[in-house]
């Protein structure tokens, strides 16, 4: 994320503060993470009150449309959330042509696949981390996992969530950067593809 400085200025003359600017800009571009807990709850609590956040502290249409019109660039987080939406439905169709249920429970407990939200939010912490920019490969190496978890019959595997990220290190990550892994998943129909 670059901020120029003739945004900083714009943003000041609508009598919006740098630091809620900053702040509206993290959210949008999801990198607060980055962050401390509390670096922005001021701004946060401000940004409410105004109208660009949602209850949820998440950005807006209205807030959308505040970048969109200092910054001049349009579609502001709109692509990033599609394209986590439907990689989030095709792993939900993969997982349904495996098991005929939209979501499979580990030991009986644990969701294999996240909600929406937390799915979008931890996949884009890695994928800004780690800068895993060929996002086929991305795609690809999680239908991978899919199918190697059914593969072990859902025993001793993670949660694509875990897969994705645990304690601040990737399997995911790990599994995109090595060269050397090719791995070939077996479609019901009998086709492969390599990763």
């Amino acid at each position: 994320m670059t901020i120029k400085i003739e945004e900083l200025a714009l943003a000041v003359s609508k009598n919006i503060p740098i630091e809620e600017y900053v702040a509206l800009l993290c959210k949008a571009d999801g990198c607060e993470y980055l962050f401390r807990s509390s670096t922005f709850v001021n701004t946060d609590i401000s940004l409410k009150i105004r109208g660009y956040l949602d209850n949820n502290n998440s950005i807006n249409n209205k807030g959308k449309a505040l970048i969109e019109e200092i910054s001049g660039i349009k579609g502001v987080s709109n692509k990033v959330d599609n394209k986590y939406e439907k990689l989030h439905k095709q792993l939900q169709a993969e997982l349904t042509a495996l098991t005929t249920k939209k979501q499979k429970l580990l030991q009986g407990k644990y969701q294999f696949l996240p909600n929406l939200q937390d799915f979008s939010t931890r996949l884009n912490k890695i994928v800004k981390k780690y800068k895993l920019d060929d996002w086929e490969r991305v795609e690809k190496l999680l239908i991978a996992y899919i199918y190697k978890c059914h593969k072990a019959n859902w025993e001793y595997v993670q949660t694509i969530e875990y897969y994705i990220e645990k304690l601040g290190s990737s399997k995911l990550a790990t599994d995109y950067n090595n060269d050397d892994v090719t791995q070939e998943v077996e479609v019901k129909k009998g086709d492969t593809f390599n990763i």
